[in-house]
């Protein structure tokens, strides 16, 4: 079940609606399997911090993931390549993500609480109550 994985901690995972399962790893970035998980591929394009945290997404490719150093990063292509999304973010630990929608995703972080984007771009404000 886990030919290809090269690291033993997985911190979360995601399936998308094609039926690839995405696992956030502590210290091998993202791997990325068919939904039988029998041969995984390591995904780090673009992140500048290995150890991840959290992991979600929505249907159209698109999927967040949640850093123990370096913040917020999504992908619009199924996690095969990352981009930095965390302007306006106070701290660099995420371990918490839901997304809503495209532009709507809230964060959650070691000593900053619940923020969360309306645009999509990184632009984060604190999550109203």
């Amino acid at each position: 079940m886990d030919d290809g994985m090269t690291v033993s901690a997985v911190n979360d995972l995601w399936i998308d609606p094609d039926g690839h399962v995405l696992a956030a790893t502590w210290g091998g970035c993202v791997f990325r399997a068919a939904w039988d998980g029998a041969s995984w591929t390591q995904h780090c394009s673009g992140l500048t911090d290995s150890f991840l945290l959290a992991l979600d997404g929505i249907g159209s490719g698109q999927v967040w993931t949640g850093t123990y150093d370096e913040g917020v990063f999504v992908s619009n292509d199924h996690g095969l390549t990352w981009a930095q999304a965390s302007t306006g973010l106070p701290f660099n630990e995420v371990s918490s993500l839901l997304v809503v929608s495209a532009d709507h995703v809230f964060v959650g972080g070691e000593g900053g609480g619940v923020y969360e984007t309306l645009d999509g771009a990184g632009c984060r404000s604190p999550a109203a109550a």
